[in-house]
């Protein structure tokens, strides 16, 4: 078992095959955050004159899925958005993530 403590103290188990290099921290609701876009150090991505800052999104808590993004954050396939939605959480100028609780630790057991 692989589980993560969060600066603020807070312990949540990793699902099994979820690689904790992926892992980020946690958001306010609770949601395993995972940084697949290596949001702490992209640039950010402008299109057609819009600027949009790199991000990082919550899996769902219902089945702790990503596979399935929507407009307004990550939905699994077979709930599609009736039970959660996981957040984006989108990085400041001065770098940091407002929503996210970071790894302070990962443990095994």
């Amino acid at each position: 078992m692989t589980a993560i403590i969060t600066e603020s103290g807070r312990r949540k188990r990793l699902p099994d095959g979820l690689d904790p290099q992926r892992v980020a921290g946690l958001d306010e609701d609770g949601r395993i955050v995972v940084d697949d876009f290596d949001a702490r150090n992209a640039a950010p991505i402008t299109i057609a004159g819009h600027t949009t800052n790199p991000f990082m999104f919550g899996l769902t808590l219902c089945c702790n899925a990503s596979d399935k993004g929507v407009e307004d954050g990550i939905v699994c396939r077979g709930c599609y958005g009736s039970q959660d939605v996981g957040n984006y959480l989108y990085r400041e100028d001065d770098g940091t993530f407002p929503g996210l609780d970071p790894i302070k630790e990962v443990v095994t057991s």
